[in-house]
Formats: structure tokens, sequence, C-alpha cells
């Protein structure tokens, strides 16, 4: 089983997973986030979340992406935010997405990129990272 990011350096417990499962159902019913699995030969390798849901005059959504180190390099991250994307535009009804990236994870900017996402600019220390403030390359698309 995959670690997880946010939950530490071992695998999260069954009840930890229950319970964050649980969550993200209340936050989807409520249609603030939508959480999802990315899963590769029968075994979870990652996870993509659009979060930060805003509907009204904005309609957007923060795509955020993780993958497993295994997983990396194979297609399997481009290929989820490609499926995001479809959901967020063709059933969400989202105007436009965002998304944070370190500036050296050459690998999420590359799946970004092949999806259509341009870069906004760089944040500076955009947010706490194992107890460091970090740097984020922004990036956007907008619903075609």
């Amino acid at each position: 089983m995959a670690v997880l990011p946010g939950v530490g350096r071992e695998p999260p417990s069954r009840q930890a997973l229950v319970r964050h499962c649980g969550e993200m159902e209340v936050a989807r019913r409520e249609d603030r986030r939508y959480a999802y699995g990315i899963w590769a030969d029968d075994e979870l390798v990652g996870t993509l979340s659009l979060s930060n849901v805003f509907r009204g005059p904005l309609q957007s959504a923060t795509l955020g992406l993780w993958l497993d180190r295994d997983a990396r390099g194979r297609g399997i991250g481009s290929d989820a935010v490609a499926l995001a994307c479809r959901s967020a535009f063709a059933l969400l009804e989202l105007h436009r997405l965002d998304a944070g990236v370190q500036p050296g994870n050459h690998a999420s900017l590359g799946a970004l990129r092949h999806n259509g996402f341009t870069e906004i600019g760089l944040a500076r220390g955009y947010l706490l990272i194992a107890g460091q403030w970090t740097d984020h390359l922004l990036l956007e698309r907008l619903r075609e």
C-alpha cells in the first residue's frame, strides 16, 4: 500500500483510511472537494483531488496530485490529470482549474503542461511541507 501525503512515513491504519474516506465523502456531497485514488496494476499508487471548489461567478477548483515514487515517469499522472480535467469541466461544469507545484517537480509539471496548464508565476513560501515553507509554481487551465 502506498504511503499517503500528510500521513507520515508508514501506510495509514485501516481506521485512519476509513475516517479519511468518510471525510472525503462528506466534502463531495457538500461540493467542496472531490478525491480520487490513482490505481495501477491493482495497487493504489497515488491520489488526485479537486479541492477548494468555488461556485458562483468563480466556478473553480484546485487540482492536487500525488504519485508514489515507483509510479512516476510512466504516464500515470498525466492520464489521471486528463481524466480529472474532463470531470471538472464536463461533469462539475467548472470554468477554471489551478495547480501549485514545487519548481523542481518536473514530473508533475510535465503532467500538467501536457494537459494544457500554463504557468501563472512563482508563489514564494506558498505551502508548508515537512515544516518548511516551500515555493510553488502556480499554473492554470481554463475550460475550452
